[in-house]
């Protein structure tokens, strides 16, 4: 019995010995196999670590490429606009070293844009400083149109407001061109203005007018608000007033006096005819009548195509009856007992023979002057149809 209790405490003892031992065996464990997963871990991330480098530096790759495609796509781009903006600068000045723009990105800046012209010889400078405000307002205008022709063009409607006041004749007249060839690629435009002699331009049939509308704004006010009308040319305004109930001879007169001097001073400029000097360049309606010397009204004449056929007026007969007409206009304008001695048939014999003058001088398609002689052989309008001739007054 007392040998049977030894050897349980005995064993009891390695029992105890045992358990401590597996506790410490079991931390073991544990341990090394928290360190055989850290181990796999680590070599997993390892591997996902060397494959995120080498994709991060295709990315990297990838995003320098798009990068360069995407400045070259842009300065490209730029390029095309900044020659669209050059061709229609040019246009505007042509033969005075201006222009050449040249757009292109800013390395060093992020969405930024850079440009510089021509100017005394110089390259890529900035405009502000030497140009003049008309050159800066035509050098908008024209960077606004070439942007404007980006895209479906042909859906854009181009709307400007009083964008030329700060220009010359000359220049204006170059603009208004520019404007006109232009209108064919957009939608429609709109220009908008209070500068009278634009739209005179148009009235007395100094520009193209085939393609133009004109509509005149009226006064306004709180009841009626805005109200508008059609603008006629002068000549059609003048057509209006001889064939209304009311003839009203002294306006009429004085219209067809206007209307005659336009026509006559077209030709005497035409023609660099003999006027008198004077501080102020306008010409009176005798003068500008007996500018052409007799040579030039003999061989004075309008050709016009009609449906493939050409018609030939000469000018003569008209010069011949303007002496009748500058008497009655003088008459007609002024207060004197004379004016009223006159018949009506002789006022409205005057205002036709004007409105005969002007029919004949402007296209009945595009409604211009013959102001062009690149031919080298005669005048022509806009759309060359209608020709006048000679090219230079005889001597």
């Amino acid at each position: 019995m007392l040998q049977a209790r030894e050897v349980q405490a005995n064993l009891a003892d390695k029992l105890e010995s045992l358990h401590s031992s597996l506790g410490a065996k079991q931390k073991q464990l544990n341990n090394l196999t928290s360190i055989r997963r850290s181990v796999k871990t680590l070599d997993e991330k390892s591997v996902e670590a060397k494959d995120g480098e080498a994709l991060s530096k295709r990315l990297q790759q990838a995003v320098n490429i798009f990068e360069a495609k995407r400045k070259s796509y842009v300065e490209d781009v730029l390029a095309i606009i900044a020659t669209d903006v050059d061709d229609l600068y040019q246009k505007i000045h042509p033969q005075e070293n201006i222009g050449q723009i040249r757009l292109k990105l800013d390395d060093s800046k992020r969405g930024s844009l850079v440009y510089g012209v021509v100017f005394g010889g110089k390259q890529d400078i900035q405009p502000q400083p030497y140009y003049s405000e008309s050159h800066l307002d035509t050098l908008g205008l024209c960077i606004f149109l070439a942007l404007a022709k980006r895209g479906d063009s042909s859906r854009t409607l181009i709307v400007l407001d009083d964008v030329m006041g700060s220009v010359d004749q000359l220049h204006l007249q170059r603009i208004l061109d520019m404007l006109t060839a232009q209108a064919d690629s957009f939608a429609q435009m709109v220009i908008t203005t209070h500068y009278r002699s634009l739209r005179d331009r148009f009235r007395f049939a100094q520009q193209e007018v085939a393609k133009v509308q004109l509509i005149e704004l009226k006064p306004w006010d709180f009841v009626k608000g805005i109200s508008s009308s059609k603008t006629l040319s002068y000549a059609d305004d003048l057509c209006a007033q001889l064939q209304a109930p009311e003839f009203r001879r002294e306006s009429m007169t004085a219209q067809a006096g206007i209307l005659f001097e336009k026509s006559l001073e077209f030709i005497s400029q035409t023609y660099r005819c003999r006027v008198p000097h004077r501080s102020e360049p306008r010409y009176t309606f005798g003068e500008l009548a007996n500018a052409p010397n007799r040579k030039l009204k003999q061989t004075l004449k309008i050709i016009k195509q009609e449906n493939g056929e050409l018609t030939e007026t000469s000018l003569e007969p008209i010069y011949d009856c303007l002496q009748r007409a500058i008497g009655i206009r003088n008459l007609g304008c002024h207060f004197n007992q004379l004016a009223g001695e006159l018949s009506d048939k002789e006022v409205k014999d005057m205002v036709k023979l004007a409105l005969e003058l002007d029919k004949v001088l402007v296209c009945p398609h595009c409604g211009s002057l013959p102001v062009s002689n690149k031919s080298g052989s005669y005048w022509q309008c806009k759309c060359g149809k209608t020709r006048m001739h000679p090219l230079q007054q005889p001597q």
